[in-house]
């Protein structure tokens, strides 16, 4: 099967984040990426709903985050280290490697 580069996004601690064992592709799909990355998101309490908010405050609370106060975001997603896995993406793509 063709190797190709894999990255997420997402909550820390949901799909993407931290804990991303829950989405990796099971070994007897035959498909093996050439690269993986995972990288943290953001929590967007402000674009959530009222129960998702309480939800996610919870989790953060529960988690011992102190980013508790709903009224504002918080990122914590590496740009630098998104950046960096976009460029051995490409260089992989220009060296002709399988993506």
């Amino acid at each position: 099967m063709t190797r190709a580069y894999e990255g997420r996004f997402g909550e820390p601690g949901g799909e993407g984040g931290s804990d991303a064992a829950g989405t990796r592709v099971p070994p007897s799909c035959g498909w093996y990426p050439a690269g993986v990355a995972n990288f943290a998101g953001a929590l967007r309490y402000t674009r959530y709903g009222f129960f998702k908010r309480l939800l996610m405050r919870s989790i953060a609370r529960k988690e011992g985050s102190p980013d508790l106060d709903a009224r504002r975001d918080y990122e914590y997603t590496d740009w630098s280290a998104v950046n960096g896995f976009v460029e051995d993406f490409v260089r992989s793509l220009e060296e002709g490697e399988e993506a």
